[in-house]
């Protein structure tokens, strides 16, 4: 067993911490276009291509729309140096009119890295 493992364990013991779970507050609508505002508005990085913003943008929605977890996005911390996450190979993009005759489109990712489901199969 890892040390950081050992001294977590004990410091929830000793600090007698709660490992019950509950419910956590979600970026609603409103949170999302303020995140979205600022990126596109105020923000001043100077990002080191002008397409970061922009998959940042797609980034938002589908953690915002799917509801994932951050690990099934992008490259998770109990799996550095996998290089996997989210590649663009997982993006299925259709495009179709709406009743106004609008063009729409939609997005649809293939989830790969789920929690606990990750190189499984047998789940799939």
């Amino acid at each position: 067993m890892s040390r950081a493992l050992v001294l977590a364990k004990k410091t929830r013991y000793d600090e007698g911490l709660s490992t019950k779970p509950r419910p956590k507050a979600l970026a609603d609508g409103p949170v999302v276009q303020d995140i979205l505002r600022y990126l596109w508005v105020h923000d001043e990085f100077d990002y080191q291509h002008p397409r970061m913003r922009v998959q940042l943008t797609l980034a938002v929605y589908v953690l915002h729309y799917l509801g994932l977890r951050p690990g099934e996005l992008v490259e998770s911390s109990a799996h550095t140096g996998s290089n996997q996450g989210l590649w663009y190979k997982d993006l299925t993009v259709f495009a179709y009119p709406d009743t106004a005759g609008r063009a729409r489109s939609v997005v649809q990712p293939t989830i790969r890295n789920r929690k606990n489901r990750r190189d499984r199969e047998d789940l799939e």
